[in-house]
Order: C-alpha cells, then sequence, then structure tokens
C-alpha cells in the first residue's frame, strides 16, 4: 500500500507541472509614429503628431497641457497642436503629455521668438467687411490699434494704428463677420487679388497727443499676416528697414461698427447711495411693452438703463438684452448701448466731467443679466453684463429711487 501511495502521489506532482503558467496581461503603451519633437516659427502654426495604442483597453486617449498659447486636440491617431503667435523676443518651449490608460508619452514644442524692431501687442481689433462693394474679389478691411477708433471710425489722440486692407476670396453673409483664416501677403502693386492685402488701404501711423496730426505716418515695405482662430500675426518690413511684429489676441469680429468701451480689461463696481431717477414714458405701441429710463449717479459715476416690462408702476425685475432676432420680443429686456447724434442710447456706464459725459470712460452694456430690487426704500441695481470690447462688467449700484411719469408732466 506504501508503494501504491507514492506512485499516485507522483503521478499528481507530474500533472501539475505540466501545466502552463497564464502569461500576464499586456500593458497598455503608447508609440509615436512621427516625430514627437515639433518646431514652430514665431508667427505659430498647426503640425501634427501620430501614434498607435499598443495592448489597448478600451479607455479613451487624452492630451493635457500647461500653458494657453497652444492648443492641443486629438483627431483619430493624431495629436493635432496649434501655437499661436509668440509676440515676444524670447523663445519658448513647453511639452504636451498625450495619456491612455496608465501610459503616458511627452510630445515636445519649442518656438522662436520674433526678431523686430517694435513689437506691438493691439488691445483693439476693429473694421468693416465691405463685401464686394467696390471690388471684385470680396474686401475686409482691419484696423489694429492700442485705444480703438472714434465711433466715425478716426484715428484718437496718443493711439497708435496699424491699417490692412484685405482681399479674400470668401464672402461672408453672417451677420457676425470674422476675418477668415489664412496667410496674406502684402500687395504693392494693388492689384486686389485674393490672398492679399493692398498697398493703398495699409498703413501705420501714431497720432499726437493733442489729436492734431499725426506723430509718425508710414507705409508698408513689404509685409505678411498670419491669421488662425482669435489669433492674428503681421511681419511689417517699412521702407528705412526697420521691422515690427503686430499681433492681437482675441475674437477676429469684422463689423460696419467699432467698438465703443474705453475698457481694456473686465471691470467691478460697487456703487452706494447713488442718486437714481426711473423715467416712465408709458406703454409703447411698437414694442407693447410699458417703457422705462433709468439714470444713476454718484460723483462721476454714471449709469443709465433703458428697458421694457410689463408693469406700469415699477422698474424692478430681471432684465436680459434685447436683440433683434428675438422677433420683437421686448418683455424684460434691456436695450444695448448705442451712441446717439448727442447722446447715450440704451444703457451703459460712464464717467462725468464737471457733471458732462465727454467720453473719457464709457462702456456698453451689450449682453448678459440686469436685476433690480428694492427693499426698505433702497433699490439696487445688480449687472453681470459684457461690453463691446468683451470685458466683463459686474457689479451694484444701490441708493434711492425717484420714479417719474414723462406723460404726466
Amino acid at each position: 500500500m506504501k508503494k501504491l501511495f507514492i506512485l499516485f502521489a507522483f503521478i499528481a506532482t507530474l500533472s501539475v507541472a505540466c501545466e502552463e503558467t497564464p502569461e500576464p496581461a499586456a500593458t497598455p503603451a503608447i508609440e509615436f509614429t512621427s516625430d514627437s519633437t515639433l518646431e514652430f516659427l514665431a508667427e505659430g502654426g498647426t503640425q501634427e503628431v501620430s501614434f498607435r495604442i499598443e495592448y489597448g483597453d478600451g479607455s479613451i486617449a487624452a492630451v493635457r497641457k500647461s500653458v494657453d498659447w497652444l492648443t492641443a486636440t486629438i483627431d483619430g491617431d493624431k495629436v493635432v497642436i496649434t501655437v499661436s503667435a509668440n509676440p515676444t523676443e524670447k523663445a519658448r518651449k513647453t511639452t504636451v503629455k498625450l495619456v491612455y490608460s496608465n501610459a503616458s508619452e511627452l510630445i515636445t514644442i519649442s518656438q522662436e521668438g520674433a526678431i523686430c524692431d517694435v513689437n506691438f501687442e493691439a488691445a483693439r481689433f476693429e473694421g468693416i467687411y465691405l463685401g464686394t462693394q467696390e471690388s471684385d474679389v470680396p474686401n475686409y478691411f482691419v484696423i489694429l490699434s492700442d485705444i480703438g477708433v472714434a465711433k466715425d471710425g478716426s484715428a484718437k489722440a496718443s493711439g497708435t494704428y496699424y491699417y490692412f486692407d484685405f482681399y479674400i476670396d470668401q464672402e461672408c453673409e453672417d451677420e457676425v463677420v470674422v476675418l477668415p483664416n489664412g496667410v496674406y501677403t502684402f500687395d504693392q502693386e494693388d492689384t486686389f487679388a485674393a490672398g492679399t492685402f493692398s498697398d493703398a488701404g495699409s498703413w501705420f501711423c501714431k497720432v499726437k497727443a493733442d489729436g492734431s496730426d499725426y506723430l509718425k505716418a508710414a507705409s508698408y515695405q513689404s509685409a505678411t499676416v498670419t491669421v488662425t482662430d482669435d489669433s492674428f500675426y503681421a511681419e511689417i518690413v517699412f521702407p528705412d528697414g526697420a521691422k515690427h511684429i503686430v499681433t492681437y489676441s482675441g475674437e477676429l469680429i469684422v463689423d460696419v461698427g467699432y467698438i465703443n468701451s474705453t475698457f481694456f480689461e473686465d471691470y467691478t463696481f460697487d456703487v452706494k447711495n447713488a442718486e437714481i431717477t426711473a423715467k416712465y414714458f408709458g406703454l409703447n405701441t411698437e414694442a407693447g411693452k410699458h417703457q422705462w429710463f433709468i439714470e444713476a449717479v454718484k460723483g462721476s459715476d454714471y449709469f443709465c438703463i433703458e428697458l421694457f416690462n410689463n408693469d406700469a408702476t415699477t422698474c424692478c425685475g430681471l432684465y436680459a438684452e434685447y436683440n433683434p432676432d428675438y422677433a420683437g420680443d421686448y418683455n424684460d429686456k434691456f436695450i444695448p448701448g448705442m451712441l446717439g447724434e448727442n447722446s447715450l442710447i440704451g444703457t451703459w456706464y460712464a464717467s462725468l466731467t464737471n457733471g458732462v459725459i465727454k467720453g473719457e470712460k464709457l462702456a456698453p452694456m451689450m449682453s448678459g443679466i440686469l436685476r433690480i430690487t428694492e427693499a426698505e426704500g433702497v433699490t439696487t441695481i445688480e449687472y453681470n453684463c459684457v461690453d463691446d470690447a468683451g470685458n466683463e462688467m459686474v457689479g451694484t449700484v444701490a441708493g434711492e429711487m425717484t420714479i417719474m411719469n414723462v406723460n404726466e408732466q
């Protein structure tokens, strides 16, 4: 019996020894199939890096970045990287991490600095879309500056301006016209060909402090402009050999109007003990709603609101901006700020000089929300709006309100 038991034990041992040991599961990995080190010129641009996944586990690939001067997205088996223009003379470098499951690989990105005599980062982008009114190729006229142009399109005192007269084979029938992406060359011969900007309408100037004349003005000798989403980059050489780099980051909207706001950044305010007057104009037959005009003054601060509601006794309520696309819906709407011939129309913030608006500080409220409330004899107007330069105008104005019925005067 002992021998038989030993034999059984030996056979069992052989059986265990012959079983295959399972191999460990393969770990997901990323392999680049194109160069993962990218170099960009100062004007920026777009490049792609191809990759493949080894031993995928069903995860979704993602990208991570740490700088705001580039975008990185995944398109199938490619990472698409778009770098904005470098407005400085200093080169810059960063990495983008491609992640899949617990695997990751780095893409290295470097960009040259701009070499120039003048590096101008514009604060304002304005212009007019003329279409084919005066040319066979659609015409986009653009102005980049530090302080913006006046309401008639003229340059302001102490301002710096670069003008570009583009001809782009792309008509636009949209209400909001955006300068199309592309690379455009300076046309000294004024052929007005597609993909160019003309010598006749493209130039540079600095205006004297008193606004009486130009401190400096010059035509371009040669130039190129690169336009990508929300980015404008120009290299300009002048007849004296000077090179200017002109950049702008933001929406490239080309409209028939100009920016009226004098603000260059978001603005927050908290005004107390203001004198508030609400003028009731009665039922507006065209709008079918009750019309109000509110003015609030505290020192040099001036606020005005034009609004429509369903109440003949109070202007309290919550209001959004009126838009013609609403097909005439004026209910609980405020009118965005506009310039009249001799006064401000709609909804504005402005500064007063000796009780008069002179334009030193202006911001038309173009969109957003207004809330007007009243408690214990104090009216509070809350603003969460945006001006025509894209700045957020946020704050409160509070004080005692006097209501005047204009129809009874």
